[in-house]
């Protein structure tokens, strides 16, 4: 899955998103239990949409971590240079060191 910097913060955002529309449906769950009569069709609706949106951002959280833990590894990944540039710096020590056996 090849994605942009701006997609990954895009997706950030959606999580941002659906976080606050985790906390509304909590919210609406906790309203309607705090009612003298509570509907137990509207508390279950209510705390089925908190589950869902938990499941989504847990998804899309556990998405976010795992690109983020094969970028900070030497993985490579989208837009990453990093392996190219240890080849080119362990390329460089190599031809000093054998420049340098060559000169004595």
């Amino acid at each position: 899955m090849s994605s942009t910097g701006v997609e990954r913060i895009e997706k950030l955002q959606k999580i941002e998103q659906e976080i606050g529309m985790l906390l509304s449906h909590a919210a609406d769950a906790i309203g309607e239990l705090s009612k003298p009569n509570p509907a137990q069709e509207m508390v279950e609706y209510k705390t089925k949409d908190f589950l869902k949106s938990l499941e989504t951002i847990e998804q899309d959280l556990s998405e976010q971590i795992v690109y983020l833990s094969r970028v900070s590894t030497t993985h490579t990944h989208e837009g990453s240079n990093y392996g190219a540039e240890k080849d080119f710096e362990l390329l460089q020590l190599q031809t000093a060191l054998a420049k340098k056996r060559l000169n004595h």
